[in-house]
């Protein structure tokens, strides 16, 4: 009966691994990698009976893939690791910006993407997390210009030559416009959305970014965090998510 002679430091111990497992599930779920790390765990079955039943020709075969494992198994899951480690250590963006500006910035945001819809104009706004988005930036526009409602209603307005794509919003400044962003190929998306909403699912899912997404044929306001997508938001909702957000709460 030694197994119920448990120490403090084993139920912690089991505790922590509960708790890791539950991230990464949360973290994999509805995605590709979340089927590819179900296909791995197969293949552990299936290696753990070749060792069971001694089945000697197939452990030859698991021993040669296994000092490939690690290194190929880095690479297939190379977003999510770094969306993990991302959110697991993020710190609040109040830290880094001043916090008499976050009220501010809210505001501009929320008014503007209110403003957008209210007009008609499609429109997909990254707020940038602690992690950089030079995967996206690198080809984009630079802009540098000031937070503001009439520069986003530019930005976005149909008739401009830098309104198709996301813009990057970082602290108080639009960064970048023009920018393409990776599209969702996760399986619980609402096969009525179109590529706006899939890119903006998408930048989530590979980053720590806060994106807010407007409609022009809906005529709505979504955002999307950490891979998923909140739909036909209120002035009110936004306003509460980009505050959490801007405090690392979410």
């Amino acid at each position: 009966m030694d197994f119920l002679n448990l120490r403090v430091i084993d139920l912690f111990d089991i505790l922590f691994f509960i708790l890791l497992s539950y991230l990464v599930i949360r973290l994999l779920r509805g995605t590709r990698a979340g089927f590819m790390l179900f296909g791995v765990f197969i293949f552990l079955f299936l290696v753990a009976l070749s060792y069971l039943f001694d089945l000697t020709g197939t452990k030859m075969f698991f021993s040669g893939l296994r000092k490939i494992g690690f290194i190929t198994l880095v690479i297939i899951f190379q977003p999510e690791i770094r969306r993990f480690l991302a959110n697991f250590g993020r710190l609040p963006l109040v830290r880094i910006i001043e916090e008499e500006k976050i009220e501010n910035i809210i505001n501009i945001l929320v008014k503007s993407a209110f403003s957008l819809r209210d007009r008609g104009y499609g429109a997909i706004i990254v707020i940038q997390g602690r992690m950089e988005l030079d995967e996206v930036t690198d080809k984009a526009l630079f802009l540098d210009a000031k937070l503001s409602e009439p520069l986003f209603i530019a930005i976005f307005n149909p008739a401009s030559p830098i309104h198709d794509g996301a813009c990057v919003v970082k602290g108080d400044r639009v960064k970048y416009v023009r920018c393409i962003l990776p599209l969702s190929d996760s399986q619980q998306i609402d096969a009525s959305l179109g590529t706006r909403h899939r890119a903006s699912i998408g930048i989530t899912e590979v980053s720590d970014s806060f994106v807010i997404v407007v409609s022009e044929e809906k005529r709505e306001v979504s955002f999307a965090y950490q891979g998923r997508l909140i739909r036909k938001v209120t002035k009110d909702t936004l306003w509460r998510n980009l505050e959490l957000f801007y405090k690392g709460r979410i």
